[in-house]
């Protein structure tokens, strides 16, 4: 009887086991979704903004306050990704 037992409770620690390991992998994976979206969204707006550039030095035409203003703002985007995570 008591191997019986034994071998409930073995079966039972490993179930619980893989179940906080399924939940613990799934919150990671929430996490590394969310940051990997904040991501790409920023580096769509960089790129956006090395076209920019990249169209006035082409044209002839710039803005220089209204770039810096904009990286400015791009960089305290990302310093606050960065103190997010």
């Amino acid at each position: 009887m008591n191997k019986i037992r034994l071998i409930f409770l073995l079966f039972i620690s490993f179930f619980i086991g893989l179940v906080s390991f399924i939940m613990l992998t799934y919150f990671e994976h929430e996490k590394v979704a969310k940051y990997g979206e904040s991501v790409r969204e920023l580096g769509h707006e960089v790129l956006e903004m090395r076209d920019q550039i990249t169209n006035s030095a082409l044209t002839r035409i710039s803005n220089p306050y209204q770039l810096s203003e904009n990286l400015v703002t791009l960089e305290r985007e990302l310093q606050e990704l960065n103190l997010s995570y």
